[in-house]
């Protein structure tokens, strides 16, 4: 048999991060911009290099995911070269 416990729950408190990342789309100023480029953290400003402001919206270049995207296109041909 289980006990259903009758103790009021203490929630968590909150902790709002100091600074919030940088968004493709995100409207700001200049200010608002170097502000909060310059709060984040080195490693995430390295794997973010490409990040510009134009016309008061942030733009940002696609994630580098490392890999050759076609990789499994040339895994399917090869499979097929035999039957060919």
């Amino acid at each position: 048999m289980s006990k259903i416990s009758t103790k009021p729950s203490i929630p968590a408190t909150f902790t709002p991060p100091l600074v919030v990342p940088l968004e493709d789309g995100e409207q700001m100023l200049v200010d608002e911009f170097i502000r909060r480029w310059e709060a984040l953290p080195v490693e995430w400003q390295k794997a973010h290099k490409r990040i510009e402001l134009i016309e008061g919206v942030v733009r940002m270049s696609p994630p580098n995911s490392g890999g050759f995207h076609a990789e499994p296109h040339f895994n399917f041909f090869g499979f097929l070269t035999p039957y060919a």
